[in-house]
């Protein structure tokens, strides 16, 4: 039982990243990891989003550094900033930016989608799925960048291998 306590003490949003890549048979876990989560009023109402392309991980990499350039720009303009903060907010800032510059080559970005007003059914899935990423071993769940995102979906498709309810939006 203390495995699970310490799986739920040292398990965080990663921000840094290895390069080395994912395959289905690794993903697919993690996923149905995340479907088993609870969900509010038991809607179970998510869809996975599941991105691989090259070209569309580079996009979300620009998309991810202009927010930062905004949100963050007094470190961006002059990363000198950062080490007048204290530490913890230091630490902090250097991984968010390290994650703004290299967020675009993380081998897979795994959104777990839904309606506005659905946190009480994304938030468990998403940290199922950062559990069961951290389950694999200790490098492994660096692989992975795993996000909450609200958006509206129409055209959906099982996930491969998956039972009906777990999808990924195209």
């Amino acid at each position: 039982m203390r495995w699970a306590f310490e799986a739920l003490y040292s398990t965080r949003a990663p921000r840094r990243f290895t390069d080395e890549p994912v395959s289905d048979e690794d993903l697919y876990p993690v996923i149905d990891a995340a479907t088993r989560a609870p969900a509010g009023g038991n809607m179970q109402i998510w869809h996975f989003l599941v991105v691989r392309d090259v070209e569309k991980r580079r996009q979300i990499g620009d998309i991810y550094w202009e927010v930062w350039k905004e949100y963050g720009n007094q470190y961006v303009e002059d990363p000198a900033n950062i080490d007048k903060l204290p530490k913890q907010m230091r630490l902090v800032v250097r991984s968010t930016d390290d994650l703004a510059r290299n967020i675009g080559s993380v081998p897979v970005h795994l959104f777990i989608c839904g309606p506005e007003q659905a946190g009480g059914t994304i938030y468990p899935a998403v940290q199922n799925a950062l559990l069961s990423c951290r389950a694999w071993d200790s490098a492994a769940w660096s692989r992975v960048s795993i996000a909450p995102i609200w958006i509206g979906w129409d055209r959906c498709w099982v996930f491969p291998k998956a039972r009906p309810r777990m999808h990924c939006c195209r």
